[in-house]
This record gives structure tokens, C-alpha cells and sequence, in this order.
């Protein structure tokens, strides 16, 4: 998964096509968009159970 943060949808368009369509290897793509920004940090939360064993 990939995450990314663009100014506007131009700037979208330009990131994925850079990164994407260039690649012969690269069948398919799929996006999906946020409307509204739900996640504030940077960190993923782990549950107790992973962090305790060091796995995820």
C-alpha cells in the first residue's frame, strides 16, 4: 500500500503517472480518495498483543 498526500488532483495525476504507467510491469492500478482527513500522525497503531511479541 501506498500512501500519498498531493496539492490538488493535477499533481495526483502527474505523481501516479510518473510512477506507474512507466513500468511495464505494472498492470494495474487502483485509487481510492479521502475526502476528509481522518488520520492526524504518522504512526500506525499496533495492537498490545504485537508490540508484546515483536510480530504483526
Amino acid at each position: 500500500m501506498l500512501v500519498v498526500q498531493s496539492r490538488d488532483m493535477p499533481h495526483y495525476l502527474a505523481i501516479s503517472q510518473s510512477l506507474f504507467t512507466q513500468d511495464a510491469n505494472v498492470r494495474n492500478v487502483k485509487a481510492f480518495f479521502a475526502t476528509k482527513r481522518a488520520k492526524f500522525t504518522t504512526t500506525w497503531p499496533l495492537s498490545s498483543r504485537a508490540q508484546a511479541t515483536g510480530t504483526l
